[in-house]
């Protein structure tokens, strides 16, 4: 009988291109571990994939939920099944190294006192993906960092933004308050103190709140600059960029709303939400204009092929 000191949790909706490259990667670790991967009623052909490739394969087990859950409620469905004393949240478009899980491990041995570990988390060509290091998002570093204050009023701290990805990498593990939600190493302990993820957020700002909550019971955030991870980014979700826009409106202003407004006067909370609001018309209005113009280019290149 294996003795698992890992379990890896994965939310799965329609990764069926790079599920099973993420899974080989995670089963050459270094340190045994066991993996459940939690469907969110995909549409495509990735749970059977997983199925017939990994077939009676003891270290995977499979959950399949009856509609798309949501990040946080698709982690969290399997979370009374795990005993393991860790537990790496892991996106499906991520790919880890052989000794990652193993790394994980001996910064959490390193850190008794961490909750939640994360790594360098790197685009596709090595270099390093924005909001893998960083504060907690506060509304004023949230409009610094939108409006790039630092940059004009570098030597004042109530300028900076709450994204390190402008500051050098660190040498060594440091303390954070925020990492890439994408690749999340927890200590299940630190998880039974603080709860959950907060299943109101269906998409995007949940980890945020997540780590506020460990900071707020005493738990630490440590960056490993010596772990990557490669991140295909919002690769579930590329199809569908009018709703993302939408998740990701809501998950801030519940965020705010949580944690921020009870010592926000009036002025702030509203305008957090005209900034919120102004953000989901901009973007929104982009996207459809850029369907617009595909359609458009569609068309006059058909009709140039009728004419030539």
């Amino acid at each position: 009988m294996v003795n698992y000191l890992v379990s890896v949790v994965i939310v799965n909706y329609n990764s069926e291109e790079l599920i099973i490259k993420c899974l080989n990667q995670i089963l050459s670790s270094t340190v045994p571990v066991k993996i459940f991967v939690s469907d969110n009623a995909s549409t495509d052909n990735s749970v059977q994939l997983i199925e017939n490739y990994f077939k009676n394969n003891p270290h995977i087990l499979i959950y399949k939920n009856n509609k798309n859950l949501g990040f946080s409620a698709g982690n969290n469905r399997v979370y009374p099944y795990i005993t393991t004393p860790y537990i790496l949240y892991l996106n499906p478009d991520c790919i880890i190294q052989n000794d990652s899980i193993e790394n994980f491990i001996k910064t959490m041995e390193k850190f008794p006192d961490a909750g939640v570990v994360g790594c360098l988390v790197t685009n596709s060509d090595g270099t390093e993906q924005i909001g893998c290091r960083g504060v907690t998002p506060t509304p004023l570093r949230v409009f610094n960092q939108i409006f790039r204050i630092s940059k004009y009023f570098s030597n004042s701290s109530k300028c900076f933004g709450y994204i390190f990805s402008n500051i050098e990498i660190p040498l060594e593990p440091i303390e954070v308050e925020l990492i890439s939600g994408s690749c999340m190493f927890v200590r299940k302990i630190a998880i039974d103190n603080v709860g959950l993820l907060d299943e109101n957020y269906f998409l995007y700002c949940e980890d945020y709140d997540w780590f506020y909550r460990f900071i707020d019971g005493n738990w630490k955030i440590i960056f490993n600059p010596s772990i990557k991870v490669m991140h295909t980014k919002s690769y579930s979700t590329k199809h569908i960029p009018l709703k993302v826009i939408w998740y990701k409106s809501r998950g801030m202003w519940r965020y705010y709303n949580k944690f921020f407004k009870s010592n926000s006067n009036q002025a702030i909370t509203l305008l957090v939400l005209l900034g919120i609001i102004s953000r989901f018309l901009i973007l929104t209005s982009a996207e459809i204009l850029k369907k617009f113009m595909k359609i458009i280019s569609k068309s006059i290149t058909k009709r140039l092929g009728l004419i030539s």
